[in-house]
């Protein structure tokens, strides 16, 4: 079921806002302007140890040989679809390289576009021993801030404000392999 507190605080009257049906919840967005400037994307908190064994889902946890899993969806700017796209199909190899260096295997990014709003999916492993750091050390990285500067711009937040996250995390609930 819809939930209000999804919508972003900084939608006003004079925003039009879109719900979509993802991944078996819905998801409110801004589809008029982009938000206003944060301090950088940044990537999700991993869940504790402890929480993850508790959650039915493979979670790859550290140690165990499995990667951390995520997928994460935010809204893009109708403007700035094909920036996006092209800032995203010609990462530059010192980009690339830092992303590997920092443990994250087979990230992909997917375009999903809907009657009334253009999404991007991101998905990646993490198979490092320090998340949070790793992640960390990636975002002082020159090279890899001077790129997602670029295309965070290309964004809408599907998130509060006040959550502190720029991506939706989604939540693994079936793998085939």
């Amino acid at each position: 079921m819809f939930q209000k507190d999804w919508v972003p605080k900084r939608a006003g009257a004079g925003m039009c806002m879109a719900a979509v049906f993802f991944g078996g919840m819905f998801l409110a967005g801004c589809t008029e302007q982009p938000p206003p400037k944060l301090p950088g994307d940044t990537w999700p908190t991993p869940p504790s140890p402890t929480a993850a064994r508790q959650k039915s889902a493979p979670s790859g946890l550290k140690g165990s040989g499995e990667p951390q899993r995520f997928c994460e969806l935010i809204a893009l700017n109708p403007d700035r679809v094909e920036d996006f796209q092209k800032l995203h199909q010609k990462i530059p190899q010192a980009v690339r390289d830092a992303i590997r260096q920092k443990g994250i295997r087979n990230y992909s990014v997917f375009i999903c576009t809907t009657k009334d709003q253009v999404y991007a999916i991101r998905y990646y492993e993490y198979v490092g021993e320090s998340y949070a750091s790793d992640m960390a050390e990636l975002e002082r990285h020159p090279d890899y801030k001077t790129w997602r500067n670029a295309w965070e711009e290309c964004q809408v937040t599907l998130m509060p404000l006040s959550s502190g996250d720029w991506w939706a995390p989604s939540k693994e609930i079936c793998r085939l392999e």
